[in-house]
């Protein structure tokens, strides 16, 4: 309105642009993930993580949610991560009598000014395979006993271990020959 008399007004219209800063920081759709990598898988092995490793930013916009992943702690001679999807990956060959589980703390910062991120843990469990065979100590090396005995009964004098774990481990013993030869 202008005021006078008689009053005019005139209309138009203008165009709102927000800005979207970088007030959030991106999220993982966990706090923390769980992953298995088999022993004895090659190099480069990708490591299956559950959930899915991801992240999301309540900022919608580029460059805001465009996303680096890293390892913030954790054994980086052991795995890698991408730093666009987040994939990680093995960079050795696992032993699972030497390594049982191992533990990251994986980073995602988005890309806008200024960076915010945020972290989670992913806790590798390496998984067993039957690669060890059993190892038989403290037996006896022979056993006597009269002829014409129709069964012969040894007390067990000795032990046997196996290094894979236990649910993978089942031994049995049986005489495989004549000269009554015990073997696993």
């Amino acid at each position: 309105w202008d005021g006078g008399v008689p009053s005019f007004s005139a209309t138009t219209t203008v165009h709102v642009i927000v800005v979207d800063v970088n007030d959030n920081a991106p999220l993982f759709t966990s706090e923390s993930y769980a992953a298995i990598v088999t022993e004895n898988s090659p190099m480069g092995t990708m490591v299956m993580v559950s959930p899915t490793l991801g992240a999301s930013d309540r900022d919608g916009s580029n460059p805001n949610s465009i996303f680096t992943f890293s390892i913030s702690s954790g054994n980086t001679s052991l795995f890698s991560i991408n730093p666009e999807d987040g994939q990680i990956t093995t960079l050795q060959v696992f032993d699972r009598e030497s390594l049982e589980m191992e533990s990251l703390v994986v980073m995602v910062t988005d890309n806008g000014s200024p960076s915010l991120s945020s972290t989670a843990t992913v806790d590798i469990l390496i998984s067993d395979v039957n690669d060890n065979p059993p190892q038989i100590s403290g037996a006896p090396s022979s056993v006597t006993f009269t002829e014409g005995t129709d069964s012969v009964f040894v007390l067990p004098l000795g032990s046997v271990e196996d290094a894979d774990t236990f649910n993978l481990v089942m031994i049995t013993a049986r005489i495989l020959n004549a000269d009554m030869t015990l073997t696993t």
